[in-house]
């Protein structure tokens, strides 16, 4: 529980000391509470995040070092204005300054106080603003070349975790032509920068600005993945692989398909051509027979006719009657079975 209240108290007293005492426009500050913030480095006083303390009393700020700032909301008259080119806005943000030359103090970090060189562009990169570099509070080029003597600026941060574990980290920084140089620590001269694999023991050792944990320098996080010319033609050819078998797998099941409705089709059409020579043979039949003399006999490939008594005498049924007119009378009939 003890432990809990510790981790509790320095939490308060880091808020404390990194916030200041928030005092807002008007109010009354003390100039000697202007400071930078031993383990975070950023600049405190005991205004609010909106003001600085002028003088005695904090006043509104009169410029801002970032162009989207979360202290602003969107459409508020008191955004300071971003300074124009030629001039920086100071830690305190308290109004415009122009640009330093070399050998001039500046605030930590603060590469954007300094001129750039004349050759800025042989010396630019993402460790330096134009070629320029405040090292040690004090503006330098950042154009010094192999072997040379150099500066180092070592930079300690310190901030705590969620636990209340105070955590570390170490930022180096020198005046050597980046990113193929950096300033050797033994030497204080300028050497060359480490390929990928090398062993290092500071981030500005490498050439990628990063060694890893097994001591060698590694590849960015968030770098491009690249690929070597032979991983290149492998994923082609399995590319081009898989598109030929793929249209060969389509064109044996197209024949396939195509086969099987040809079968179909031709069972169709015998079937149809057997139904209807059918219907023509019996068509020709009954012409057949309602044309020929009774005299003819019926073809051999019909079935013979058979005549109504031979029927009813195959059936086991009595011979029919038929009534014919008497010669000797006109009105009477005789019967006569066939």
């Amino acid at each position: 529980m003890a432990t809990l209240h510790n981790i509790l108290a320095i939490f308060l007293v880091y808020i404390f000391v990194s916030q200041g005492q928030d005092i807002p426009q008007g109010g009354t500050c003390n100039p000697s509470a202007n400071r930078v913030d031993p383990a975070t480095h950023r600049w405190v006083s005991d205004c609010n995040s909106k003001t600085f303390c002028d003088g005695e009393l904090c006043q509104l700020k009169g410029c801002r070092t970032h162009e989207l700032d979360s202290r602003y909301d969107q459409g508020d008259v008191l955004i300071p204005p971003l300074c124009p080119q030629g001039q920086f806005c100071p830690d305190a943000e308290s109004h415009c300054q122009p640009v330093r030359g070399a050998g001039n103090h500046c605030e930590l970090n603060r590469d954007d106080q300094c001129i750039s060189p004349p050759n800025w562009q042989q010396s630019q990169s993402s460790m330096n603003n134009g070629g320029a570099i405040c090292l040690n509070f004090q503006c330098m080029f950042a154009n010094v070349s192999l072997g040379q003597p150099c500066v180092m600026d070592t930079t300690l941060y310190l901030a705590l975790s969620s636990t209340g574990r105070q955590l570390s980290n170490t930022i180096y920084r020198d005046n050597c032509m980046a990113p193929g140089l950096y300033c050797d620590l033994k030497s204080s001269t300028c050497a060359f920068a480490k390929l990928v694999g090398a062993s290092c023991a500071r981030d500005i050792e490498c050439r990628s600005y990063n060694c890893g944990l097994r001591g060698l320098c590694e590849v960015p996080p968030g770098s491009p993945v690249e690929l070597s010319p032979l991983t290149y033609s492998v994923i082609l050819t399995l590319l081009f692989l898989g598109i030929v078998s793929v249209i060969v797998s389509l064109y044996f099941i197209h024949s396939r398909q195509r086969i099987k409705r040809q079968k179909e089709f031709k069972k169709y059409f015998r079937e149809q051509t057997s139904f209807r020579d059918s219907i023509i043979s019996l068509h020709s039949a009954a012409r057949f027979r309602r044309t020929r003399p009774s005299s003819q006999p019926s073809p051999p490939e019909h079935v013979p006719l058979v005549s109504v008594a031979e029927n009813r005498q195959r059936l086991g049924a009595p011979p029919a009657i038929r009534v014919q007119p008497s010669s000797n009378s006109g009105s009477s009939y005789t019967p006569t079975l066939h």
